[in-house]
């Protein structure tokens, strides 16, 4: 392997290698790809099958970039379980907020106009945005004789 003097390169020869170096490694890597398809393609039809039927094809970067080697479950994955509600607007009750996940734009602005977040709080065995109801009066119970109903 030929030695590289580095400290005699600029700058600019340098990146020069590097991007060499960089495709070097690409024309290699995808020669190897190539390869090992057509080994595998071989061996699957020793067997009597299409590569492609044994093999699950996606998007390759797929949701998070390359997977690398690691294969993707077959299963769909259940979806998370919802959040039970936690705060509720004071203005609309149908909007509401389980703590978790970006605040919405009524909680901020009942933090901004000087609340505080306890007073969003859903409290159980309360009706929604209701205040206390006062407790009703009981009518007087009229004690005494009964006028007597005619018939």
């Amino acid at each position: 392997m030929t030695q590289i003097q580095w400290d005699k390169l600029n700058d600019s020869d340098i990146r020069k290698l590097i991007t060499q170096g960089e495709h070097e490694i690409s024309r290699r890597t995808a020669a190897k790809r190539k390869d090992a398809k057509q080994k595998l393609a071989a061996v699957a039809r020793e067997y009597g099958f299409k590569l492609d039927e044994l093999v699950e094809t996606g998007s390759a970067g797929g949701a998070y970039g390359r997977t690398y080697g690691r294969l993707r479950s077959a299963v769909a994955q259940e979806p998370k379980a919802k959040l039970p509600p936690k705060y509720r607007c004071p203005t609309d009750a149908s909007l509401t907020w389980s703590g978790h996940g970006k605040r919405p734009m009524w909680a901020k602005a009942h933090l901004e106009a000087g609340g505080a977040l306890a007073d969003l709080l859903i409290r159980k065995g309360r009706a929604a945005n209701t205040a206390t109801p006062e407790k009703a009066k009981a009518k007087p119970v009229q004690r005494g004789a009964r006028k007597a109903k005619t018939a």
